[in-house]
């Protein structure tokens, strides 16, 4: 019976270890993430300029980012939609179909 007990005692042990250690990760990652995505920086973020280059067949953009705000910005994250140069009027769109 003691060997029950023992592994039983064992078993408990392991799941307060594995709980008490998942929350205290848990907490350190969210005080951590809260601390490199702020969201109120991004309205202080300007783009001041940017430029389009070719390099190897690849399309390679180059900019440069100013931080009016008075926080550092340790990591952000830019989003570009890229469009196609070629512009197409209405007009060319309907006679593209009336010839087809």
């Amino acid at each position: 019976m003691s060997v029950i007990k023992k592994i039983v005692s064992g078993i408990l042990y392991g799941i307060g270890f594995g709980v008490s250690a998942g929350l205290i990760f848990f907490f350190i990652s969210e005080k951590m993430s809260e601390s490199v995505w702020n969201e109120e920086i991004y309205e202080k973020l300007i783009i001041e300029n940017h430029t389009k280059s070719s390099r190897e067949g690849n399309v390679v953009v180059l900019g440069a980012v100013l931080n009016n705000g008075k926080e550092s910005a340790r990591f952000i994250q830019i989003k570009v939609d890229l469009f196609d140069e070629t512009v197409l009027s209405w007009n060319s769109v309907q006679k593209h179909f009336q010839a087809l």
